[in-house]
């Protein structure tokens, strides 16, 4: 499928990785032929020595890289790209990692890897055929784009060459991914010239290139064919030293280019075209192995294979690995066989895939069930089809996954009910995946249709489990299509159904939707008595993950209740259950929930050892998101106790990782994060900017908390720069959004930014107002938990009572200090404390006017 590697002279590194058969597709195909040429591996060689290849050329890259950090993650990371290129250990890391964990890991070890071969000599990838680039390479480019770019100290000279022919409208490379496109135009009269002298060793008459320009249409391999044929037929003449077409030569020309193609397969003798036409069946890159086993009576392969390299059909691209010279080429020699004798060479692919793999046929599940699929061997198509969709999904490469579940679905039987409801249900979860809403739907209703049609088969308590499994899906369905009445009656019949039959798991999953439907619906009641009734029916049932599932759930349901001792209490029992089970990210879970607990009380050391405990998981289980969202709780405990600079650090970091795995909410949140701390820090154009870049992210993602967020920060960092007109129009903004939120407590910050801005102005009667929308907020029971700067709050309204000479402002700068107190007593490090009162401003400035106050008094 690929073209061969090679090095240009000088310091540039080429890697040409082309893509040119359709039909069999894999996941990061262009960068996968490069891992094997690059190690040294290939698949006639023994899995030992390919082993010792791949480390030796790893370790010898990870001794040159001065980064010790990537040099650490190049180590960790060896078995996904060892995976890639088919070499496995038993113990390693990839075969530990859940479907996500190896999806997500394989694309940052192939970063990495190219990001520390960069470092050590410029690269430049070159792409052929990136028309024909499959869905995760379409993924994994913007990603690679977003983290050589993230880091504004660092440079990795990294250029990508992509040659494409336009066949459809839409980026060729990949949504997201920043390029430069260079049309082509038709091969001048110049370059023919020097083509046509390169293949034909002599100068060319100008009425020769009239002829094969004419017929070649501007296409340079169009050019060259047409010249190639001409001088096998022997058309071609010389003439006062210049290459002349005879005169019986211009009507003969055949008028296209396949044409031309099939003319010079036919020139070949017939034991050699009989070779290049039995090796078009395996692709446009073939082994020659498979190739003698399909031609067993054959003994002279070496011979034949060497006749086409000279006649320019193939190349080889290691002792025994040929590619076509042209996709069309290879096309050509395909399709210019009868049917049946392609449906019988696709036979003999079969047979011969399964003779030489015999021992792991599991790499190779793709390619079977493609050449089945060509010979009409049906069964044997189903079942590679089922493997190949299994061994995709297990890797979470879901779009390869859903190629080959659908394509296994086309050979069923319209009668064979169980096969179709299964295929289906797995379609179902990968479109759910894949958040494509439509086709999810469109498998949900034939689904509906399926059980509808078999409840009242023989195995009638069966079909009402899966009828009742559909319910739930549908459930989810609706959930994230904001119908939660929906999800409300499909939970409900789910639970309906699965009681009948005591299948308990199922019904423990319809209870756990019916509460996240009035979660979001604001009916806490309602959500927590359905958790709780998911909870006692998986203690029932001894069905210990749903147990775990329920348990994380109440306690998020705590948490929205401000009832942290309760919170609490849960997130530990669902950690030791999931600690009991052995699941690691179901672990890394409620230890992030427990962090988010004892911070909100306040006991930040608490929360950053659980932050800790959750940090190390993720990065064992390699769920990178997950280590990016507990790096920016690290920082908002290190910000809250005025650690700004690690707070940045934590930031950073976070904000590194989300462009890597082209998490676009944690990217929106680490600026977030960024614009605070750097703030904290009195840089305030970088605060400015960070908060920019947040914003244009929240609006692009659609995050509404996120765009609120970016415009508090917004309005501080242009308060400090004295515009304060944006100022006002930031916090304004900010305001709409969380109050159409419904979020009284976060609508403090933006009300006391829009105090401090009236303050500016020195609109005293404006600052008021704002700030009595705050202080009858607090006085009717309302807390500041979740803002990002209570005590900020708290002194903008002390600020402004004092300057309106209102009598309550030294009962409320007494409540601010008192606060402030109580978040010092929980600070347990001498260090840490003494940070939290002197780095903080705010901080600062409350203990300022109460020694003033008190000293006065």
């Amino acid at each position: 499928w690929l073209s061969s590697y090679r090095i240009l002279d000088g310091e540039n590194v080429l890697w040409e990785l082309c893509q040119s058969d359709q039909t069999l597709q894999e996941s990061l195909n262009p960068f996968r032929y490069w891992l094997f040429s690059h190690f040294g591996v290939s698949k006639t060689q023994i899995e030992a020595r390919n082993k010792r290849n791949f480390n030796r050329k790893l370790d010898r890259l990870i001794s040159v890289t001065e980064d010790e950090t990537l040099a650490a993650d190049l180590d960790r990371n060896r078995s996904f790209l060892a995976a890639l290129i088919g070499l496995r250990w038993p113990d390693s890391l990839f075969e530990q990692m859940d479907a996500q964990g190896r999806y997500d890991n394989t694309f940052i070890a192939l970063i990495d890897l190219i990001r520390a071969e960069s470092l050590f000599q410029p690269l430049i990838i070159q792409l052929e055929d990136a028309q024909w680039l499959d869905e995760d390479s379409r993924i994994f480019l913007p990603l690679l784009e977003r983290t050589l770019t993230s880091e504004q100290s660092k440079s990795y000279p990294v250029a990508i060459i992509a040659t494409a022919r336009r066949e459809y409208q839409g980026p060729i490379l990949g949504d997201g991914l920043s390029y430069s496109e260079i049309d082509l135009g038709e091969l001048s009269n110049d370059s023919l010239s020097q083509l046509a002298e390169i293949i034909l060793g002599g100068h060319a008459a100008a009425e020769l290139l009239e002829l094969v320009s004419k017929r070649a249409e501007g296409n340079p391999f169009f050019a060259e064919q047409i010249l190639v044929y001409l001088g096998e037929e022997g058309l071609l003449e010389q003439r006062d030293d210049s290459w002349i077409a005879k005169k019986r030569s211009t009507d003969p020309l055949p008028d296209d280019v396949r044409t031309v193609l099939v003319s010079r397969l036919d020139k070949l003798t017939l034991d050699v075209k009989n070779v290049v036409q039995t090796a078009a069946v395996l692709g446009r890159e073939f082994e020659v192995r498979l190739l003698a086993l399909m031609l067993m009576d054959d003994k002279d392969i070496p011979n034949k294979v060497a006749a086409a390299e000279k006649a320019a059909i193939w190349s080889a691209l290691s002792e025994m690995r040929y590619l076509f010279n042209h996709a069309l080429l290879h096309d050509t020699a395909y399709r210019m066989q009868l049917h049946t004798r392609r449906e019988s060479l696709h036979t003999l692919a079969t047979e011969a895939l399964e003779s030489l793999y015999a021992e792991d046929l599991s790499s190779h599940y793709a390619e079977l069930a493609y050449h089945c699929e060509q010979a009409k061997i049906t069964e044997k198509a189903h079942l590679y089809l089922l493997n190949a969709g299994d061994a995709a999904r297990d890797v979470y490469q879901n779009s390869l996954s859903l190629e080959y579940y659908t394509r296994a679905l086309n050979q069923l039987s319209p009668d064979d009910l169980i096969s179709h409801f299964d295929i289906l249900i797995a379609i179902e979860s990968i479109n759910n995946l894949l958040g494509k809403i439509d086709p999810q739907k469109s498998n949900l209703l034939i689904l509906s249709n399926i059980t509808k049609e078999s409840l009242s088969l023989e195995s009638r308590d069966s079909w009402i489990n899966r009828s009742a499994e559909v319910s739930n899906r549908w459930a989810n369905y609706y959930l994230s299509t904001a119908s939660y009445q929906e999800a409300i009656d499909h939970a409900k019949r789910a639970i309906s159904l699965a009681t009948q039959t005591r299948s308990m798991e199922i019904a423990v999953e319809g209870n756990l939707f019916l509460s996240n439907a009035h979660l979001r619906q604001g009916n806490y009641d309602h959500a927590y008595q359905w958790a709780e009734e998911g909870l006692h029916l998986a203690q029932d049932s001894g069905d210990r993950q749903g147990e775990s599932h329920a348990l994380n759930l109440l306690g998020m349901l705590s948490l929205e209740h401000n009832e942290l001792s309760q919170a609490n209490q849960y997130f530990t029992r669902c950690l030791e259950i999931a600690q009991e089970l052995g699941n690691l990210r179901d672990q890394a879970l409620p230890l992030n929930n427990l962090g988010i607990a004892s911070g909100n009380e306040g006991d930040y050391s608490a929360a950053r050892e659980f932050y800790q405990q959750a940090l190390r998981i993720a990065r064992e289980i390699g769920d990178r998101s997950g280590e990016g969202l507990v790096l920016g709780n690290l920082g908002w405990v290190a910000g809250n106790q005025g650690d700004y600079t690690t707070a940045h650090d934590y930031s950073e970091r976070q904000l590194r990782i989300s462009r890597q795995v082209g998490n676009r909410h944690l990217e929106a949140y680490a600026l977030i994060n960024l614009s605070f701390t750097t703030g904290a820090l009195g840089d305030f154009n970088s605060a400015l900017g960070f908060a920019e870049q947040g914003l244009a992210l929240s609006k692009e993602i659609g995050d509404l908390s996120a765009e609120a967020w970016s415009l508090t920060c917004l309005g501080n960092s242009n308060l400090e720069l004295n515009d304060l007109e944006t100022a006002f129009e930031a916090h304004t903004q900010a305001l709409q959004i969380r109050q159409s939120l419904a979020q009284p407590n976060l609508a403090t910050e933006p009300l006391s930014g829009l105090a401090r801005v009236a303050l500016a102005y020195k609109d005293v009667s404006a600052a008021m107002e704002h700030v009595e929308k705050v202080i009858n907020y607090l006085d009717n029971g309302g807390t500041l938990e979740g803002t990002e700067e209570p005590l900020r709050v708290y002194l903008t309204c002390y600020q402004v009572l004092l300057v309106a000479k209102d009598q309550r402002a030294a009962d409320l700068l007494n409540t601010a200090h008192d606060l402030l107190q109580t978040r010092i007593a929980e600070i347990n490090n001498d260090t840490l404390r003494q940070s939290f009162l002197e780095n903080i401003p705010h901080n600062r400035e409350i203990l300022s006017a109460w020694n003033e106050q008190h000293d006065s008094d």
